[in-house]
């Protein structure tokens, strides 16, 4: 996921369809960082093997958590 996290959700994000590595490269992107064993980067793919919207909420979270960090 480029630019800003997405604002809290309501319903599930819209949007164009991604193939799975865009969708595994998204969530990547997220975590982008973060240090990622074997058993990370199994659930990193299943998590790309879901629908793009599930997908834009899981990065969308995991920037949103990161920010609220800083």
């Amino acid at each position: 996921m480029t630019g800003p996290p997405l604002p809290p959700l309501e319903r599930k994000p819209a949007g164009p369809h991604l193939q799975r590595d865009e969708r595994r490269a998204m969530l990547l992107g997220a975590l982008a960082g973060v240090d990622l064993g074997a058993w990370d980067r199994h659930i990193t793919n299943f998590l790309a093997d879901r629908d793009p919207g599930t997908v834009r909420t899981i990065a969308s979270l995991i920037q949103r958590a990161r920010a609220a960090e800083r």
